[in-house]
């Protein structure tokens, strides 16, 4: 198992827009898109996208990290527990850029 600093520094990641909520709650849109694919847009409220995703996304990388077998994941495999941190930050990039037009 990696360091556990860098676990900590990866679930602050991952939770870091439930900060972001908190602070500029008010400057936030009131819906935030939280699905897109061809000729599919799915908003949300700001509090979903931006508090329960996270969480969510806590719970699996806890899962990831502690447990991967319950997901079938090898040893081998392990190593890419740092894979959903960086989806979640282009998640909320192109969130909020697509929700701003």
């Amino acid at each position: 198992m990696k360091s556990k600093r860098i676990i900590y520094i990866l679930d602050f990641i991952i939770l870091s827009p439930i900060l972001v909520y908190l602070f500029f709650n008010k400057l936030l849109p009131p819906s935030l898109i939280i699905h897109f694919g061809p000729g599919a847009v799915q908003y949300t409220s700001t509090f979903n996208a931006m508090v329960l995703v996270p969480l969510l996304c806590l719970v699996l990388q806890q899962i990831i990290v502690y447990k991967p077998d319950w997901l079938g994941m090898s040893a081998k495999k392990k190593g890419l527990y740092y894979l959903l941190p960086i989806l979640m930050v282009v998640f909320y990039f192109f969130s909020f850029l697509l929700s701003r037009s």
